[in-house]
């Protein structure tokens, strides 16, 4: 990520130069500044718990430490100065590189004071903390379908994402909570589909799909079976998304789970309102294919007839309209933390059949 870039960056400069010089360091990442500085000590007597790059900030302040001359830190903004522009492409290029760097990040031990402070440890933090030692094995299906969502993400954004962006993307507010919940459970695979049904006696004629009769599995489900309306679905979000933008990735089970975290290219404006429409159209469209395939396999007078064309059509349109409405009223509640600005709803839907509309 560009926080972890800019941090390697900082230690690099800082064990470059001696330790008795005045070293000015300049960063164009808030988050990094005032981690480093307003926010050091109840960083630091929480032993940055919950911080993915708390190596690197313990490094750093281990290393300032040991410092004999001062040493500032300040937030310059990216167009402020035409240096940072550089330091800012750079550090870019380093967070999308896919090879990894040896870096030496060993820092004097006699200026480190590991774990937490009991003064200021509270009964929430060390639950967690505790939880957080107990050693839990990776499910083989979630792994799997992490990398899945990882390279298909990579092929259409260009950066590859990790395990922890996917995660946090999934938690986004884009979405509405039900299709989060379905995102999260479909990446653990939790749902019982295909071969959960093979190990339970007198119910393994259920890991079977009664109209291809092939084993059943989300993929299937979402992508390739005829009986849940998702080619009527997806040429219907396809022809959605060509109001909105030229490229329309083919959809798949790894695009599916990482749509949260897409991005298209474009001005900044633009690309937020461009990949906030992406993630509702794609989340919106899977969630509807899998109730239609709930409704159809759990209706038992009629399990292997697919829905018609117009009714597929007209339960899609009516998904997204009151979608749009929903972040219509949420754009009429004022000044809030849970109100969305009028502007983002306004780029969102434009340039759409229901804009037009």
């Amino acid at each position: 990520s560009m926080e972890a870039a800019d941090l390697l960056s900082i230690v690099c400069a800082i064990k470059e130069q001696s330790i008795d010089c005045i070293l000015m360091i300049k960063c164009a990442t808030r988050r990094v500044v005032r981690n480093l500085t307003v926010n050091c000590k109840s960083n630091y007597d929480n032993g940055w718990f919950g911080n993915p790059n708390a190596p690197l900030y313990r490094t750093i302040i281990c290393l300032l430490r040991a410092r004999q001359a001062k040493t500032y830190i300040q937030y310059v903004p990216i167009h402020s100065e035409a240096l940072m522009k550089n330091v800012h492409k750079l550090a870019k290029s380093a967070a999308d590189k896919r090879q990894v760097d040896n870096i030496d990040l060993t820092y004097p031990a006699d200026f480190d004071i590991p774990g937490m402070s009991l003064k200021h440890l509270t009964q929430s933090r060390a639950y967690k903390y505790i939880k957080s030692l107990k050693c839990v094995k990776d499910r083989t299906s979630t792994v799997a379908n992490l990398d899945r969502a990882r390279y298909a993400n990579g092929e259409i954004s260009g950066p590859i994402p990790s395990d922890y962006q996917l995660w946090k993307s999934i938690r986004t507010k884009d979405v509405r909570r039900p299709i989060r919940d379905f995102l999260w459970r479909a990446m653990h695979s939790t749902y019982k589909v295909g071969r959960y049904w093979s190990h339970v006696k007198e119910k393994e004629y259920w890991a079977i799909c009664p109209i291809c009769q092939c084993n059943e599995s989300m993929e299937h489900i979402l992508t390739e079976c005829p009986g849940n309306g998702q080619e009527t679905i997806w040429a219907l979000a396809r022809d959605f998304w060509k109001n909105k933008h030229p490229h329309w990735p083919k959809p798949s089970l790894g695009s599916i789970l990482s749509c949260t975290s897409t991005s298209f290219g474009g001005t900044a404006k633009r690309t937020r309102a461009t990949n906030r429409m992406y993630r509702i159209l794609i989340a919106e469209s899977a969630h509807l294919i899998w109730k239609l395939r709930c409704r159809r396999i759990f209706n038992s007078a009629t399990p292997t007839q697919p829905p018609t064309h117009a009714e597929v059509q007209h339960k899609w349109k009516h998904a997204m309209e009151q979608r749009m409405q929903l972040d219509f009223y949420m754009s009429l509640k004022g000044p809030s933390t849970k109100s969305l600005p009028r502007k983002l709803v306004a780029k969102t839907w434009s340039h759409t059949p229901l804009d037009r509309a």
